[in-house]
């Protein structure tokens, strides 16, 4: 394989040498060589004190295509950090050296501040070394610089060649891309087959999946989510806590908190800091802040601890120091393929950025993934799950990660982390076929074909039979035969039945005769008979389980231990226990989930003036409740324009809380959230009391046990 070395000088008008960055761009994206395929990408070199050297492939004996062309671009500026302009051209590649002042088309006359062509000077930086990091290629040069370009792949005759493992091993033919959902699901590990978390877990090569429980972490550890947190990590995927920062303006304290929920519940292996800034014009005061979070949380937590934020666009460079992986993309498919980055993110390998794009198509989802190699994401997540805004930011008319992606778009995924994007890698995949066999004759024996192959073998199969013929002329009688033997007719069977019929079996001279007649008209009733002894009868029982249609109290009879399971699953109710009694009551739920039922503006659950309509409407008072098992989940948001304190809500039977004093009806006090000022009680086990200071935005989740019977009706409307 041929090599290309390009040369070039360049200076401003008065003389001063340019400094900044050279980028040549092949013309085809794949050259085949003797033993493989090079993955050609653009490649940029520094250019320092007016000069610049580089080397690219170039053309040469049994290479394909045998000719092709390179697009320069320049980034000139002089050295006080003017942009000086330089228009980019097109020129052949060719083997040796090629120096770019020869080849530039330099317009007569020369108009403004155009580049001329400078006197070749002494020799320019050199290359003193090039090493890998993460996904990206390192030169270092003789002056102590060094510069970044996207590591290109050269699938060989082993594979493809690998680079740095991200533990510091050798990883052979494996590109670093990672596939990293939004996992905002709820956990539905139970779901088997149909579970959302299966579905983008299962055979991809995953990078984070995110823990977010109510918004953060919930008030206590959860069962199902420290189950699905198990599997994820089977899976290969590492956990991040979910936490917001409300754009800078949440307490750091509360922060730290939750993070610490997280690592003591679910044991995770960093946190996702939703909700961040891009530090750019009136936001440039708040990132100071960002960074002391940053250095707060590698203190307490250690350097390990992945530290994941979502500023969802691009940022100030002090905000990707201030993360160990940045989520500088969040936004449509159309948007993503106009995307650009500032240049200083050139400097951080790929695996620092996520990149998350919704609202995707199978049209474009290829446009998507070429877009994600150019712009060099290392976390991928695109869904076709649509974005629809409404007047709440945190609510919007339709969510785009609230289902999985379509099976197209997580196939086409697929095919980009592992490093099958392009036609020529996946076809270099698929090995040579065996020589076929050939057919050598085909013959027939009667009814029977016979197919007999070049390789030995033969198959055998039935011919189709003609037409039938047509009938033939009637033959002459034949002479009388000699007489036979008398016929004896015997009774055979004689059985009931609607219709009267009679049937002859066997053959003369011995046949048999069977009937079937009508049932008569019933008789007179007999007289009774004596009394016979009296008998003795046993009833055995024992626990086992039923299954019906509704719910078992009051219905079904069963000793204790008993299970029931409800054919109709009403309101959400599938398994039921015989806990007590020996007739059709003391039964309880074992499994049953009411799903989310939204009681906004249920009154008599919530009290008036929390309710949607008291708040101004447009969901700035929501509220929902749900039961799992024998535990009750409360999910809430107003919006208050002063301090309040009073009865919240009533709670609806089969919500209420547990008895504080087992075996009594005495149910107390307790708090079951807390927000800033904001605390919100349970008291006697039905009613919520809210005592509040602060103003403006509240959002709460409360969660309590419960061993209220299971509800015969479910407040307000599905979720």
């Amino acid at each position: 394989m041929e090599f290309m070395n390009v040369t070039g000088a360049f200076y401003a008008p008065d003389g001063e040498p340019l400094s900044g960055s050279m980028t040549l761009k092949p013309s085809v994206p794949v050259i085949r060589v003797s033993d493989g395929v090079v993955v050609q990408s653009e490649v940029s070199f520094p250019v320092v004190e007016g000069k610049l050297s580089g080397r690219v492939v170039a053309p040469s004996d049994g290479v394909n295509p045998s000719a092709w062309s390179y697009r320069v671009v320049f980034k000139l500026k002089r050295p006080r950090n003017f942009s000086v302009s330089l228009r980019g051209f097109d020129f052949p590649a060719q083997a040796g050296t090629v120096d770019l002042n020869a080849v530039a088309p330099v317009p007569s006359p020369v108009v403004g501040d155009y580049v001329t062509r400078g006197e070749r000077g002494a020799d320019g930086v050199s290359v003193v070394s090039v090493a890998a990091d993460g996904s990206d290629l390192v030169f270092t040069m003789s002056n102590g610089e060094t510069f970044r370009t996207v590591l290109p792949v050269v699938p060989g005759k082993d594979g493809v060649v690998g680079r740095d493992g991200r533990d510091g091993g050798e990883v052979s033919g494996q590109l670093h891309r990672f596939f990293s959902p939004i996992t905002y699901f709820w956990a539905d590990w139970y779901n088997r087959d149909s579970s959302k978390w299966l579905r983008v877990t299962r055979g991809m090569p995953l990078g984070f999946v995110i823990l977010n429980i109510g918004n953060g972490s919930g008030v206590s550890l959860d069962p199902d989510f420290l189950e699905q947190s198990k599997r994820a990590r089977n899976a290969g995927a590492k956990l991040l806590g979910y936490v917001r920062t409300d754009y800078g303006r949440r307490d750091r304290a509360e922060i730290l908190a939750e993070i610490r929920n997280h690592r003591d519940w679910y044991q995770v292996d960093g946190v996702f800091l939703d909700e961040g800034i891009n530090g750019w014009g009136e936001q440039e005061s708040l990132v100071p802040a960002f960074v002391e979070l940053y250095q707060d949380i590698k203190s307490e937590f250690g350097d390990e601890f992945t530290v994941v934020t979502n500023p969802g666009s691009n940022t100030v460079q002090a905000l990707v120091d201030a993360s160990d992986v940045q989520m500088c993309f969040e936004n449509s498919a159309d948007k993503y393929l106009d995307a650009t980055f500032p240049d200083f993110y050139q400097q951080y390998p790929a695996e620092r950025f996520w990149h998350v794009i919704h609202d995707a198509t199978v049209e474009n989802v290829h446009a998507v993934l070429e877009r994600a190699t150019y712009l060099r994401a290392g976390h991928l997540y695109v869904t076709d799950d649509k974005f629809v805004p409404s007047g709440d930011p945190q609510s919007p008319a339709s969510n785009p990660y609230d289902d999985v992606p379509s099976q197209p778009i997580l196939d086409a995924q697929r095919y980009w982390v592992t490093g099958t994007d392009t036609l020529d890698s996946a076809l270099a995949e698929i090995p040579a076929g065996a020589d076929g066999r050939g057919i050598l004759s085909i013959t027939s024996d009667g009814d029977i074909g016979t197919v007999t192959y070049s390789d030995g073998s033969q198959s055998s199969f039935v011919l189709p039979r003609g037409l039938q013929g047509e009938r033939g002329e009637r033959g002459e009688t034949g002479a009388q035969g000699v007489p036979g033997a008398s016929n004896t007719l015997s009774i055979g069977t004689v059985t009931g039945g609607s219709t009267a019929s009679a049937t002859v079996t066997g053959s003369s001279p011995n046949q048999v005769l069977n009937l079937v007649l009508p049932k008569g008209d019933k008789g007179d009733t007999g007289a009774v008979g004596p009394q016979g002894p009296a008998g003795n009868v046993t009833v055995s029982q024992s626990a086992s389980t039923i299954q019906g249609n509704g719910y078992p109290e009051g219905v079904v009879s069963a000793p204790v231990g008993s299970l029931y399971v409800d054919l109709l699953e009403t309101n959400g109710a599938v398994m039921w226990r015989k806990k007590s009694g020996t007739g059709s009551t003391g039964w309880v739920v074992l499994k049953g989930d009411t799903g989310w039922r939204k009681v906004s503006a249920d009154t008599s659950v919530i009290a008036p003036s929390y309710a949607d309509a008291a708040m101004g409407g447009s969901g700035r008072g929501s509220h929902a409740i749900r039961r799992i098992d024998n535990q009750i989940h409360w999910l809430t948001y107003w919006y208050q324009n002063s301090s309040t304190s009073g009865k919240f809500a009533e709670l609806p039977k089969g919500f209420w809380g547990q008895n504080t004093v087992p075996g009594t009806n005495y149910y107390g006090t307790q708090e079951v959230a807390r927000l800033g000022n904001t605390t919100i009680q349970q008291q006697n086990g039905q009613r919520l009391m809210v005592t509040s200071m602060n103003i403006g935005e509240l959002r709460f989740y409360a969660q309590w046990n419960t061993d209220d019977p299971y509800p015969n009706t479910l407040p307000g409307s599905p979720a």
